[in-house]
């Protein structure tokens, strides 16, 4: 098992903590600056465009449990696959259910960083 699963599991415990209590600080630490996200909707956001909706209040979780999780480690990059149980208000609507993040995460001077990540609805 690669030294850095146990970083990239604690790197995701971090982001999952910084979601659900929209910590802009942490958010801020946790994505890289050229963040490419696509939501359940085929959407997709910037960095700036993620973390204004945490700051606007338009991203409110009340729930985000992190259940099955696999993870490749190639050197500076991490892919992580994720199930998450999530509840909450996106724009003012009401959501929950079950989705699988992918993420992206890639080791720089500043550390482990989310670089892409995707988001679907499942079951």
């Amino acid at each position: 098992m690669p030294k850095t699963l146990p970083e990239i599991e604690a790197k995701e415990n971090e982001l999952r903590l910084a979601m659900l209590d929209s910590d802009l600080v942490q958010l801020e630490a946790l994505l890289h600056p050229e963040l490419i996200f696509s939501g359940p909707d085929g959407s997709w956001v910037g960095k700036a465009e993620d973390l204004d909706s945490h700051r606007a209040g338009v991203m409110k979780l009340s729930q985000l449990d992190f259940g099955d999780r696999e993870i490749r480690h190639w050197g500076d990059a991490a892919v992580v696959v994720v199930d998450a149980e999530m509840a909450g208000q996106f724009g003012g609507e009401d959501f929950n259910g079950r989705f699988r993040y992918t993420r992206v995460w890639r080791k720089e001077e500043a550390g482990w960083r989310v670089v892409v990540g995707h988001c679907s609805q499942v079951g």
